[in-house]
């Protein structure tokens, strides 16, 4: 009687158990992915968001209607010029026109910048939230992407922009030379850099080479 008894509570027990399990499962749903082909909805008006960059805080204001990004404009920063800012090619110049001319928050890293890029779309994301908007679908919204082929002429093209890369790049400029620095994206994608040696912005960096001072460069 008694082992039956036991037989009878372990085989409860297991189906208490099992039950548990089950609703335990249940619980655990993934979370929705936001719809990126869902029509974005703001409350109209210019929102302000800030995110923290390389050098410091970034604030960013961005401008919406009742259905679009109309403007994003960087409106502080203490970035690095040259790679920050201050170029045709950097964040603070080209991630808020790329933005509004998608509507997405999915739009490429910038190559070598890609601290003071995060900080601008986090920046933008906190205002897009606070203006009503979904974020997390802008970022999911697809951006079309039309490579062209393009041709650089070099004096010498170096392969990675490591250790060892730079300090050939150094020498070909010590050598007056026009070095083109080409590197594998942690992607898999392959990019290269246009780098002339520039006195001017060394000189706005606050950098002194003084072998190429005394070369004349």
């Amino acid at each position: 009687m008694k082992k039956q008894a036991s037989k009878f509570t372990a085989l409860l027990l297991c189906g208490v158990l099992a039950l548990s399990l089950t609703a335990c499962g249940t619980n655990d749903k993934p979370a929705p992915t936001p719809d990126a082909n869902a029509k974005p909805s703001y409350t109209a008006g210019t929102y302000t968001g800030t995110a923290n960059g390389m050098k410091g805080e970034i604030s960013v204001d961005v401008t919406v209607s009742a259905d679009a990004i109309t403007d994003v404009t960087v409106k502080s920063h203490q970035e690095t010029y040259g790679i920050g800012y201050g170029l045709e090619t950097s964040p603070v110049e080209v991630l808020p026109k790329q933005i509004v001319e998608t509507q997405s928050l999915g739009v490429d890293n910038i190559t070598g910048a890609t601290i003071t890029t995060a900080a601008i779309k986090n920046a933008v994301a906190s205002a897009v939230t606070e203006a009503g908007g979904d974020a997390e679908a802008l970022k999911n919204v697809p951006v079309e992407k039309n490579p062209e082929d393009l041709t650089l002429d070099a004096d010498v093209v170096i392969a990675g922009a490591g250790a060892a890369g730079l300090a050939a790049g150094i020498e070909a400029c010590l050598r007056r030379s026009c070095p083109l620095f080409c590197k594998i994206h942690h992607s898999g994608k392959a990019g290269c850099d246009w780098r002339r040696h520039n006195p001017q912005r060394r000189q706005a960096l606050g950098c002194r080479n003084r072998m190429a001072e005394k070369a004349g460069l």
